[in-house]
């Protein structure tokens, strides 16, 4: 082996080898998409790390290491499917309270006064002192008298009213004084 100048402050170095040895490091190197001077460089390099660090070349130590990465990745992907499974689970629930909110929207579709002319007629019917029966005080079209006819909180009510104004448009909304009223379009 020779050693030569190069220039800057690399040398080079003159190997000599067989011309088989050659063109299967030549080969190996083209695979790996290295120069032949490249693999030199590293097999050398790793050698003498291997003699620095007895365990280094064992193979146990890198088996070690990989089994250690997998038990990690493994790891990582039952902490991403146990975040998924919650995820899931909050959107079946949340799709079981829309299905729950869409019954409770039929009730008080069914409920409503059919036009304002309807809650006219039961605010009529209030300021005069009439009685009116707790089944067609909801005709009043107020959320108040709605949820207690069917025994349900306001905010349920409002929510039901909410889904019926987006996905039907039958619904519509008055102002009455200081408060809104709801009825349906027939």
């Amino acid at each position: 082996m020779g050693l030569g100048k190069m220039s800057g402050n690399r040398k080079q170095v003159i190997l000599k080898t067989s011309a088989d040895q050659k063109s299967k490091w030549k080969r190996y190197a083209n695979n790996h998409h290295r120069s032949l001077s490249d693999l030199i460089r590293y097999a050398v390099e790793k050698e003498i790390a291997r003699d620095d660090d007895p365990a280094a070349g064992s193979g146990q130590e890198d088996v070690a290491n990989q089994l250690s990465d997998i038990t990690d990745q493994l790891q990582e992907l039952t902490t991403r499917l146990s975040d998924l499974d919650t995820r899931l689970q909050a959107i079946e629930q949340e799709v079981a309270v829309d299905k729950e909110t869409e019954e409770l929207a039929n009730d008080v579709f069914a409920l409503l006064p059919e036009s304002e002319e309807e809650i006219l007629e039961a605010e009529h019917q209030s300021l005069k002192g009439e009685e009116i029966p707790p089944e067609r005080r909801a005709q009043s079209g107020r959320v108040a008298d709605i949820a207690q006819a069917l025994d349900v909180g306001e905010y349920r009510i409002h929510d039901a009213l909410t889904h019926l104004q987006t996905s039907m448009n039958r619904v519509q909304v008055i102002e009455f004084g200081d408060e809104q009223r709801f009825y349906k379009e027939v």
